[in-house]
């Protein structure tokens, strides 16, 4: 007697309770092999990425700015096959760029219908990159099973001048980033300074603003 196999997991995330159950209900009905579960808060994302090391976390844009950095570290390190895909209408090109520098595989427009978001989603589970219409002007897919910018998206600010930027509009000092992303306090103020140069941005104040408004940091 052959066992039947475990199911793959995909974990939707979205800022609400309603939209993230809405959502799930919607792709049990056209994923009947997967098994589907709902989350509303980074801390019960972090705690089911681990529990159920899932195929897949689908994230709408508000999950996204908070969790991608950390979910993209979890599979870099501990489940390499899991894939990460953002649901989105809209993006900021800071946004896009922070996305897409988080090895995200999937960047799907919310105007899919369900059955069409169904299959994208499994093609995203394969590893085949999907980028929708919508975005194609920034990002493509890459050849190494991620989303990836188009040049005049990563010509602004490199991952790390980016990552270093964000951390410091929310507040950390230049050594307590230095702490977080194990750096030298040399390398922090160098990519800082170089960030804020291609930003034209004299000082923290502005950096925040520009964070802000970018939609990467909350007011």
């Amino acid at each position: 007697m052959i066992s039947a196999q475990p199911k793959s997991t995909i974990l939707v995330a979205c800022d609400t309770r309603l939209s993230a159950q809405a959502l799930s209900w919607g792709l049990e009905c056209h994923l009947p092999e997967v098994h589907v579960i709902s989350v509303w808060s980074l801390d019960e994302l972090k705690h089911r990425f681990h529990m159920e090391a899932p195929a897949l976390v689908l994230l709408d844009e508000a999950m996204a700015m908070q969790a991608i950095r950390i979910l993209s570290g979890f599979v870099e390190v501990r489940v390499r096959n899991a894939r990460l895909a953002v649901l989105a209408n809209e993006l900021t090109q800071g946004q896009l760029s922070y996305v897409v520098h988080n090895r995200v595989t999937g960047l799907i427009s919310r105007n899919r219908s369900l059955p069409e978001l169904a299959r994208e989603l499994n093609l995203v589970m394969t590893g085949t990159p999907v980028a929708a219409d919508e975005f194609a002007e920034h990002v493509q897919p890459g050849h190494d099973g991620f989303i990836e910018p188009r040049y005049e998206v990563a010509a602004r600010l490199t991952d790390r001048q980016l990552e270093v930027l964000i951390r410091i509009a929310e507040g950390n000092s230049v050594r307590e980033v230095a702490s977080q992303l194990r750096i030298s306090h040399k390398s922090v103020e160098s990519h800082k300074y170089r960030g804020m140069k291609t930003l034209q941005i004299d000082d923290r104040v502005d950096l925040c603003r520009w964070a802000i408004r970018e939609g990467l940091i909350k007011a």
